[in-house]
């Protein structure tokens, strides 16, 4: 799984080849945007929120890369605008410097770039634009997560332990709350954490058995590991949940948080405990 979401570079199958991460296009995309005249921040996303507990700078942050059905590259960036910029003129302007910049890189050409505006920074405003700016649609605070919301926040929360095994569960979860800047964990997402950092081997030892021969639980992407455990551990042990529905909410994660490849290797991997 680990070479399936690599973009080929040059080369030809059963050659040589050159191939990169997205995440590295991530960066020289995040990195031009934020050189723009008339961008004041980029909005920090899961990955850049739990890279920033665990000490590591995301240059790549606000900006997604995806590979569509015409195995074209498409580009979702999300920015911070200082106030009183022509939002029109700026957006044309990060579309255009974005894709020269990815080009003169890389010699791959963007199909399109998508930028949305979330916010607004202020003159006023020194602090970083994410806790500063205005939201343009600001989302209702939701006191009560439902049970969707919660599994994310809960499958968020196990990719970051899978990064820092040595972590206990009160560790893992003052960090998630922290990360995702949440005011505190629903019960159920509670739940499925302690549940599964608990089981944590027995879970990848099932998980581990049904992995092709020669493959190992290590070279399957961290965020599908994630969403494979808390879907596994909801199939063992939540009264909750229909094993079925576990399965289809653990595409529904993979839709948001991984690649749309990754969803039939999800689909058969948790069809073995159904």
């Amino acid at each position: 799984m680990a070479d399936s979401s690599k973009i080929l570079l040059s080369g030809e199958e059963n050659s040589e080849q050159i191939k990169i991460d997205p995440s590295v296009l991530e960066v020289i995309l995040g990195i031009a945007a934020e050189k723009v005249d008339g961008v004041a921040g980029m909005r920090g996303s899961l990955r850049s929120g739990l890279n920033w507990v665990l000490g590591r700078e995301d240059h790549g942050k606000g900006v997604n890369v995806k590979v569509d059905e015409d195995n074209k590259l498409v580009a979702d960036v999300y920015v911070y605008l200082e106030s009183g910029v022509n939002v029109p003129k700026v957006g044309v302007a990060i579309q255009k410097q974005l894709k020269a910049q990815l080009l003169q890189m890389t010699d791959l050409e963007l199909k399109s770039i998508n930028v949305h505006v979330v916010g607004l920074v202020f003159p006023e405003d020194e602090k970083d634009p994410e806790e500063t700016t205005s939201e343009l649609f600001p989302e209702d605070e939701v006191e009560i997560m439902n049970q969707h919301e919660s599994r994310k926040v809960a499958m968020q929360a196990i990719y970051l332990a899978n990064q820092e095994p040595d972590l206990n569960a009160e560790e893992v979860e003052a960090k998630v709350v922290t990360a995702l800047n949440l005011k505190q964990l629903s019960a159920y997402s509670k739940k499925l954490i302690e549940g599964v950092l608990e089981n944590r081997a027995d879970l990848q030892s099932a998980l581990s058995e049904h992995l092709k021969k020669g493959w190992r639980l290590e070279r399957v992407s961290q965020i599908v590991v994630a969403i494979m455990e808390v879907a596994l551990f909801e199939i063992k042990n939540s009264d909750e949940i229909d094993p079925k529905a576990a399965v289809n909410e653990a595409l529904n994660l993979c839709d948001e948080f991984a690649e749309p490849k990754e969803k039939p290797f999800i689909n058969g991997m948790l069809a073995n405990f159904v």
